[in-house]
């Protein structure tokens, strides 16, 4: 590696590191108030916590890898631009291809785990989310996680509980629906014994059992009652969701589909937006180049917005593909990318042929100024009536 490529490197890794866990970061506490109150009542609700955040990882960190990439090399450029290096490169001779060697390298990096990303990370982390939530509905983690819900069990038992005291461990206003017997107490205590049954004792009670010519009316002063949180006879197999299914069901269900002649293949189409986002990991670097030198003699971050929207307008619209059952998603993705990368490319070309911050001189003319023009024009018209 020349001195060149070192001095940009140092440039660059660090805020990709620094922009890739802020971004994960923000994106886990934008989901923390949510979880903090599902796990309100559990029994190690830390514990549990760190385990949703950590299954959640995998997803924000396909997305924050996307920008980190575009921003660390937009940054990178911007900063030797701003210091005048930028230019002195350009001047001694280096060619921009060349200049492009370590954000692609970066890109390279980011291609590799988002592969690893979406064909095995994000499938173990949604898969271990949908096992933690029905750990918690199904009180396995203390039966304060159900508190104001209806709970059904395997075997046809149904739980409402009304409150629950943490200090104590009572649980208030408990209802029991099972098939042969219903069952209310104002006060019940709630273990778990460890092998999927939940051990409901409750307290001053009443029951109702059918009888042939109609009910009977029984009370009680302490009653213990077993609940199966599994049923182990239960031979029905549920297929997971398609973003569930790691790298080699995937492909299996997508054979199943081509074989088939589907109208609509939705798991080719998750494939296939699974890898535009490795592909759109080596298109970023160039939006970098592209976005990232300012104009002369000015700071303006209209590329960087521009740059920002543009990944946002990817995910969006690989999301669509995925979840909208096309005839044909591989030529979807095949367009999308091509759209997405034939942009980068333009922009790449003009900034090279017209000279550094081109591109953002050029966003800020004609796309920034004309509305904040349109904005202050509104604002005056408010101010005016």
């Amino acid at each position: 590696m020349k001195l060149i490529d070192r001095y940009i490197f140092a440039q660059t890794w660090r805020n990709f590191a620094a922009i890739c866990g802020i971004i994960v970061a923000l994106l886990l506490l934008e989901n923390l108030s949510r979880l903090l109150h599902l796990l309100e009542n559990v029994e190690e609700p830390i514990s549990l916590l760190l385990q949703f955040l950590l299954a959640l990882v995998p997803e924000y960190l396909g997305l924050g890898i996307l920008v980190a990439i575009f921003l660390s090399t937009a940054l990178a450029v911007r900063s030797l631009s701003l210091a005048g290096e930028w230019q002195i490169l350009a001047a001694t001779g280096v060619s921009p291809t060349r200049l492009l060697l370590i954000p692609m390298m970066f890109g390279a990096v980011g291609a590799t785990a988002e592969t690893a990303i979406n064909f095995h990370y994000r499938p173990v982390g949604e898969r271990r989310l949908d096992q933690l939530l029905d750990e918690v509905r199904l009180g396995r983690h203390g039966v304060g996680a159900t508190i104001r819900s209806i709970v059904s069990f395997p075997n046809g038992v149904t739980v409402t509980i009304d409150g629950h005291d943490r200090a104590t461990g009572m649980l208030t206003g408990v209802f029991v629906a099972m098939p042969e017997v219903t069952l209310t107490a104002p006060r019940a205590r709630a273990t778990h014994d460890g092998f999927g049954t939940i051990v409901l004792r409750l307290e001053n009670g009443r029951g109702l059992t059918r009888r042939r010519d109609g009910f009977n009316v029984l009370s009680f002063r302490n009653l213990t009652v077993r609940i199966a949180t599994t049923n182990e006879k239960t031979s029905t197999v549920s297929l997971p969701a398609l973003d569930r299914l790691p790298l080699d069901e995937i492909v299996e269900l997508a054979m199943r589909e081509t074989s088939k002649s589907q109208t609509s293949m939705p798991a080719l189409a998750s494939i296939a937006s699974r890898l535009t986002y490795s592909l759109m990991a080596l298109v970023v670097p160039i939006l970098g180049l592209a976005l990232g030198s300012p104009p002369m003699r000015g700071r303006s971050g209209a590329g960087l917005v521009l740059g920002i929207l543009m990944i946002v307008g990817f995910v969006r619209a690989a999301s669509f593909v995925e979840s909208s059952s096309l005839q044909r998603p591989v030529f979807a993705s095949g367009v999308l990318m091509l759209l997405i990368g034939g942009a980068a490319g333009l922009l790449w070309r003009l900034e090279i042929r017209s000279g550094p911050g081109f591109v953002d001189r050029l966003i800020d003319r004609q796309l920034v100024s004309p509305l904040l023009y349109l904005a202050k024009g509104k604002a005056r018209t408010t101010l005016t009536v």
